[in-house]
């Protein structure tokens, strides 16, 4: 969580016709109001730039939850937490892997 994405506990666990997602992040702009979110998942152990996989996910999902944060100074923006419950997300949303762009 936070911006050392390198650091991120959130994993992306290859299953058949995608990824299980597991984990969660913080400060995610637009997250309480988005109707999509780019996210990024560990999908190697080792703390490298091609370890990352991004992933487009649709919302409302039912496996993924979003909390609004109270902030106290920049309100001009929403941010939220969100939390990843074993969420699949099929291959086809996949559009970076290991570092790699996928058309």
């Amino acid at each position: 969580m936070g911006s050392n994405i390198r650091a991120m506990k959130t994993t992306a666990a290859k299953v058949d016709g995608g990824y299980r997602i597991k984990g969660g992040q913080l400060y995610i702009t637009s997250a309480p109001i988005a109707d999509f979110l780019m996210l990024a998942g560990r999908t190697k152990s080792e703390q490298s730039a091609d370890a990352i996989s991004l992933f487009i996910v649709e919302l409302p999902n039912q496996a993924l939850a979003i909390s609004k944060l109270d902030k106290k100074g920049a309100r001009a923006f929403e941010a939220g937490l969100v939390f990843f419950d074993d969420m699949f997300v099929p291959t086809i949303a996949c559009r970076v892997v290991r570092g790699v762009l996928i058309p």
